[in-house]
């Protein structure tokens, strides 16, 4: 078990942020408006085309979270940055098809509860995978000049994800005292690419979002993928890279790989995994 989403009727987990800065949201369709608990919400359309607005009022002045889900996955979570007023626009970043929008009100600490709902239909068939998000910092000043270095010398993607990759499974060592945080419904710790860097630990999600982070940063494209594992119990997360040369998708984790490379010292040159070994439920 690692770090993913998961929620009871009032515990919400946060993970992976994506606002989008751009201005602009195509939409069409009926406006609608939803009203729970002093809370109300209104999107200028249900059918929008990769984006959507989401505005509205906040009379309870507490700490909101927007829970949007498509389908049966686990879904993303994105923070309201305004106790009183409510503007976010969300890029669906998981192609066509129907999504349901739960703002969750908080109770106290990590504990929420469900406020106003809405359902948008995305008309936009691609999906998306972004360059940088808040836990997948391929922009940042550490993490480009730790991805340069790696892959100085490295003309092919296979080559610079398996330095990359490499490095990530000899430096970084697996966070005990943070999974058992997870396993305490304790959120309070911080994640992704950057921290994982600096604390050189992390649970699977700071494993795969950096290495995420330095293989975008080197031009190589790279997701992570979230689900579950015959090599896991619970919740998972792992990475899938493109080899540009061979034109197919990769499948690696550097969690399990790195964990037993710590117990034995022993390491593969470039451990590709099958997959049937995984079941993705989202991506980012």
């Amino acid at each position: 078990m690692c770090k993913g989403l998961r929620i009871t009727t009032l515990t919400v987990m946060m993970i992976l942020l994506v606002m989008t800065m751009v201005p602009v949201v195509y939409a069409k369709g009926n406006p609608q408006t939803s009203s729970f608990d002093g809370i109300t919400v209104s999107t200028a359309a249900d059918v929008v085309e990769g984006q959507f607005t989401l505005t509205g009022t906040n009379e309870s002045g507490k700490k909101l979270k927007i829970w949007i889900r498509k389908d049966n996955n686990a879904g993303r979570f994105y923070d309201v940055a305004n106790r009183e007023e409510i503007n976010e626009t969300i890029t669906l970043v998981d192609g066509a098809g129907s999504y349901n929008i739960f703002v969750m009100i908080q109770v106290s600490g990590n504990t929420y509860s469900y406020g106003p709902y809405l359902t948008v239909n995305n008309v936009k068939a691609e999906q998306v995978v972004e360059g940088e998000s808040k836990d997948i910092d391929s922009e940042n000043e550490e993490i480009v000049e730790l991805s340069k270095k790696l892959t100085q010398g490295k003309k092919t993607s296979s080559e610079k994800v398996e330095a990359i990759y490499s490095w990530i499974v000899e430096n970084i060592t697996y966070d005990y005292q943070k999974y058992n945080h997870i396993l305490m419904k304790d959120f309070s710790d911080k994640y992704g690419s950057v921290v994982t860097l600096e604390t050189q630990k992390g649970v699977c999600y700071d494993y795969s979002t950096l290495f995420a982070a330095l293989c975008r940063a080197s031009g190589v494209e790279a997701r992570v993928a979230k689900g579950y594992s015959t090599n896991i119990v619970g919740y998972h997360a792992w990475n899938e890279v493109y080899d540009a040369e061979k034109k197919q998708w990769m499948t690696l984790d550097t969690t399990v790989d790195s964990v037993k490379y710590h117990k034995t010292g022993k390491k593969s040159r470039l451990n590709i995994r099958s997959d049937e070994e995984y079941y993705k439920t989202e991506e980012m």
